[in-house]
């Protein structure tokens, strides 16, 4: 397994990805339907602008030359970003989705991020249970279908 930053060439394994996650559970997905190729060029475009711009930390993990999991760290505002990640079926649980999210906070956190956020629905278990492992705890007052979790950031 190795992790890397997302490079352009990515692109059509991110799509699918994607639409991977989208079929197996519509109603965590961030677009409220399933995505069209334009929704999709537009989110892996921004993901390459961000990279690019230094806004967007966006790593991947590739096993056998095939990506299976991503995570992205967006910078929101100074000092603050948003999380997330996918992660195909098969290669959950086996610690890489925490390695992602560890390594992505630590490379944030050298360019002076000091919090991360992640915005998960609440009855999306795996995911809460999933952040909370990975040392993220739930915001204050969070009402509602989202729960906002949240992580300071360590470059150690």
């Amino acid at each position: 397994m190795r992790i890397r930053e997302l490079e352009r060439g990515d692109s059509d394994r991110i799509r699918e990805l994607i639409l991977e996650l989208y079929d197996e559970n519509p109603a965590y997905s961030t677009f409220g339907h399933r995505p069209d190729e334009g929704e999709l060029e537009g989110v892996i475009s921004g993901k390459l602008r961000g990279i690019a711009a230094g806004s967007i930390i966006d790593l991947v993990a590739v096993d056998d030359g095939r990506i299976v999991a991503e995570c992205e760290l967006v910078g929101t505002e100074p000092g603050r970003g948003v999380i997330g990640i996918m992660v195909e079926a098969r290669s959950r649980r086996k610690g890489l989705g925490g390695e992602l999210v560890s390594r992505a906070m630590r490379l944030a956190a050298g360019r002076g991020l000091a919090k991360a956020y992640a915005n998960v629905r609440r009855e999306n278990w795996r995911a809460l249970k999933f952040f909370r492992a990975c040392g993220f705890t739930e915001e204050a007052g969070a009402e509602g279908e989202i729960v906002v979790m949240s992580k300071g950031a360590s470059a150690a």
